[in-house]
């Protein structure tokens, strides 16, 4: 953990030592001008008294005016490196999770991830600001103030700080309650954001089933929760500081009284006594900070923590090394499942096993069978969302994972079963894959997705702003601006993954009608469990439960009167049922 902090100390070092030099000489300023006001008590009753006062004023003025000067620079060294280290966190964070595999996001809140993205880094950079400038300021303090003390008299130095040997084993015991129950309060929080998160995105499903007054107590509930804990954590700091400040109090009594009796009797000047108080001061700030410090640090150390979680998540799905990597000159669309076994969690249980399918190139298949047999897992593996758990997939006869996955998913049109659009203009959802988009490619993107018309329909057409998800668009509306977005790209493969469910079955016959003549010459893989895709595909592979059960053209499947012939008939009557 020390390991992750010194990473951003080392590479902000200069600053670090500027801003630390800066505020020594401060604290040094800080510390000289209590002598000042000592030596014109002191000397008060001098014959030049006058001389000595103006020079005493002037001396006060100067050190304060470069204090002044000190501190704008000193926080100008933190605060802004402070800044500048929390933005490598969250351009390292933001990274680093977008190089993770499709499973981790699967297995992660989207809120859990949000909150470590914005609170943790907040309070990772509360401690390389005010933590560490803080810190060297206690450090100055207790270096400089005891020995001036013990210059001014030793025995009021020794009575006034007699309990601060005690004091270290109080501070660890709060810094180890701190850390513990900050960590709860941040994983308090994600649970919380998450549960903002999932209701906002699912706003409908919400209302739909009555359910705003249950949402709304189970929010009631979490937040209820995270104010207490950070309530106990208040009450931590309170204790640490005001027990702090109370021995630094106990030590103010000690010098007014003995020192009081020490200036009547005429062993310390007048000057001493008034000076005293300011240094004893000096000495209490540090021990208060050190409270605010000790705890500052702890919610950091827990914030960091969650935050290396995720920095060693290692992704499953890498690119070969740069000199392993294989590049395909042209790209034919050949595809080969060879022994191929995919399990998600359960080894068990395999979402696909001993896959053997060969894809000629330039061929349309279609992938169909029962929900859950499959279909999906097996087409997630060709732009290597997921990787095989056993076997190999390859393309013109090369292993996918010496391909570099830039290289492999540019070459992949993929539309995906679960829709997803950015709140962003229709025209920059569709262009999303490509790097220099022309409104004529767009335009006839859309067209082939048979989306034109409904875009033309807005007030800004093209330019028209998406909510978030793209909810202020009808499903079927979605998924053809997402095959226009796959469609754009002109992959030399291309993958339509169940993307025609919300559209009825001619509105799909169209669709699926108008990139006849897109498909030529492209591998094309068409997953649905409707018969539209039937009518192109040259090839039928039909699957349950993770298996290829059958595979051929779709007058040889009818004709062997299987599971398939089975699955088409049955389908046909519901097409049918829709018609009428």
């Amino acid at each position: 953990m020390l390991k992750f902090f010194l990473v951003y100390l080392k590479r902000y070092q200069i600053r670090f030592w500027l801003g630390a030099l800066t505020l020594i000489i401060v604290d040094v300023l800080d510390v000289a001008w209590p002598l000042i006001i000592k030596y014109a008590i002191d000397n008060i009753a001098a014959p030049n008294v006058w001389q000595i006062l103006v020079w005493c004023a002037v001396g006060y003025v100067g050190v304060n005016a470069l204090q002044g000067i000190g501190r704008y620079w000193f926080r100008i060294f933190f605060h802004s490196t402070s800044l500048k280290i929390a933005q490598d966190l969250r351009d390292e964070l933001f990274t680093h999770l977008q190089k993770l595999s499709c499973g981790f996001f699967n297995a992660s809140k989207t809120g859990d991830l949000m909150s470590r993205a914005t609170n943790d880094i907040e309070a990772v950079r509360s401690f390389y600001g005010l933590g560490i400038f803080i810190g060297v300021d206690i450090i100055a303090y207790f270096v400089t103030v005891p020995f001036i003390m013990l210059f001014l008299s030793v025995k009021l130095t020794l009575l006034s700080v007699i309990l601060v040997p005690l004091l270290p084993f109080f501070v660890n015991r709060m810094r180890n309650l701190i850390h513990k129950r900050f960590k709860e309060v941040q994983e308090t929080m994600s649970t919380m954001s998450n549960l903002a998160q999932e209701n906002f995105a699912g706003i409908r499903v919400v209302k739909s089933f009555a359910q705003e007054e249950n949402q709304i107590k189970d929010f009631d509930d979490i937040n209820r929760k995270y104010v207490k804990q950070n309530l106990s954590i208040v009450k931590l700091d309170a204790i640490l500081n005001h027990t702090l400040g109370l021995a630094s109090a106990l030590g103010i009594i000690i010098v007014v009284f003995i020192g009081g009796l020490e200036t009547i009797n005429g062993k310390i000047s007048i000057g001493t006594f008034v000076a005293f108080p300011f240094y004893l001061g000096r000495l209490t700030w540090p021990m208060a900070a050190l409270g605010w410090t000790v705890s500052v640090f702890q919610r950091a150390f827990a914030s960091m923590e969650r935050l290396q979680e995720l920095f060693n998540t290692k992704p499953e799905i890498i690119s070969p090394e740069p000199d392993k990597t294989i590049s395909l000159a042209k790209v034919e669309g050949e595809i080969e499942f060879r022994n191929v076994s995919l399990s998600y969690a359960e080894p068990s249980h395999p979402a696909l096993e001993n896959i053997n399918l060969k894809i000629r190139a330039g061929t349309t298949v279609a992938v169909m069978g029962p929900i859950g047999s499959g279909k999906s897992s097996l087409v997630n593996l060709i732009p290597r969302l997921f990787d095989p758990t056993i076997g190999e997939v390859t393309i013109d006869r090369v292993n996918i994972k010496k391909l570099s996955l830039t290289g492999l998913r540019n070459t992949i049109g993929f539309v995906p079963q679960d829709v997803f659009l950015f709140s962003e203009s229709i025209k920059e959802n569709i262009a999303f894959g490509i790097t220099a988009p022309d409104d004529k490619s767009i335009l006839k993107a859309a067209e082939i997705a048979r989306v034109h018309n409904d875009i033309e329909g807005f007030t800004n057409k093209y330019d028209t702003m998406l909510g978030e998800r793209g909810i202020n668009l009808s499903g079927g509306q979605k998924q053809r601006i997402t095959i226009a977005r796959a469609i754009i790209k002109n992959p030399k493969i291309l993958i339509l993954d169940d993307c025609l469910s919300s559209v009825d079955v001619d509105t799909e016959e169209s669709i699926l009608r108008q990139l006849k003549d897109v498909l030529k010459n492209r591998t094309t893989i068409i997953v649905s469990h409707r018969l539209p895709a039937v009518k192109l595909a040259d090839v039928i592979v039909f699957m349950e439960n993770g298996k290829i059960v059958e595979y051929g053209k779709h007058s040889e499947l009818l004709h062997l009167k299987g599971r398939y012939a089975h699955y088409y008939h049955r389908q046909k009557l519901i097409s049918d049922l829709e018609k009428t």
